[in-house]
């Protein structure tokens, strides 16, 4: 049988485990939600419509995402992270002057995106997908 003040702690114990549960598994999502493969985004041009596809990337928090803007000059290999960097320097966009973004999420780029609305749209859907 089991002492008189250990009966005591564990009763008392019980009577809050639902809520130590309860935050523990609201820590282990927030931890899984971290370590998720991120979401980069990159947008490219100096103009109007870079500005348009850069408010539009961040228009929604989450912290496994990234952007950053370049001119197209300065979209090599050494200025990105490495997921983008094995695609952006090599695409035919770069030298055409069109703004446009690449979103990357794990280890695949999508193709360029040129409307704001429909980057924000594949950036919804690649945030829901990872959560």
């Amino acid at each position: 049988s089991m002492a008189p003040f250990n009966s005591f702690l564990f009763l008392q114990g019980l009577e809050t485990l639902h809520l130590r549960m309860e935050r523990h598994s609201q820590n282990a999502q927030a931890v899984a939600q971290f370590l998720e493969s991120p979401s980069q985004i990159v947008v490219i041009g100096e103009d109007d419509a870079a500005k348009e596809l850069f408010a539009a990337a961040n228009a929604a928090f989450a912290f496994n995402k990234s952007t950053i803007r370049l001119a197209s000059n300065q979209a090599v290999a050494e200025n990105l992270p490495p997921v983008p960097a094995a695609t952006i320097p090599h695409l035919p966009q770069l030298n055409a002057g069109k703004s446009f973004a690449v979103l990357c999420s794990g280890s695949t780029c999508q193709p360029p995106i040129f409307d704001p609305l429909e980057l924000k749209q594949a950036i919804d859907f690649a945030l829901q997908k990872q959560g």
